[in-house]
């Protein structure tokens, strides 16, 4: 049976990024996801 790839926790620096990128730079959830290399639901 293949075992689950184990989930990466969210860091507070991930959640400080996804606010400045999203807000100060004005990116979409998409463009966001792109630049960190995290999921879009991540970022949602």
């Amino acid at each position: 049976m293949p075992r689950r790839k184990q989930a990466r926790r969210t860091s507070v620096r991930d959640i400080q990024a996804i606010l400045r990128l999203t807000h100060e730079q004005g990116l979409s959830v998409r463009e966001v996801s792109e630049r960190l290399k995290i999921s879009k639901t991540t970022v949602s």
